[in-house]
């Protein structure tokens, strides 16, 4: 698994890690587009919670294990990703367009998620 260190956004709180089929779909993005994930992404480390200027996220589902599911949108695009407080970690897991319904990217997310064997 790659590590996220892309930059600086403050001290951070959390790792960042990308699911390996995540990273394929960042690297497919345009990049204009993985430019603007950057920066969410680096906010992330500080305080992947909550929504604030140039971090547009929601809450999505709390999993099974205590870990939570996130959106994080910017323009068109949507990126899931699971947060484990218990670990400190944020798991990106998919980039997916603004067209697809959340139910199917949730579902997509926890599968992935899942598939990383974490807890």
């Amino acid at each position: 698994m790659k590590e996220h260190k892309l930059g600086k956004a403050g001290p951070p709180a959390f790792d960042i890690g990308f699911h390996p089929a995540a990273e394929k779909e960042f690297f497919a993005l345009p990049e204009q587009v993985q430019a603007r994930f950057e920066k969410a992404i680096d906010q992330l480390e500080v305080d992947p919670f909550k929504q604030r200027s140039g971090l547009d996220v929601l809450k999505l589902a709390d999993l099974s294990d205590g870990s939570t599911l996130h959106r994080l949108r910017v323009g068109e695009r949507r990126a899931c990703y699971a947060i484990v407080t218990s670990d400190k970690r944020v798991w990106i897991l998919l980039f997916d367009d603004r067209e697809v319904g959340y139910k199917r990217m949730q579902g997509a997310a926890e599968r992935r998620f899942k598939s990383l064997g974490t807890k």
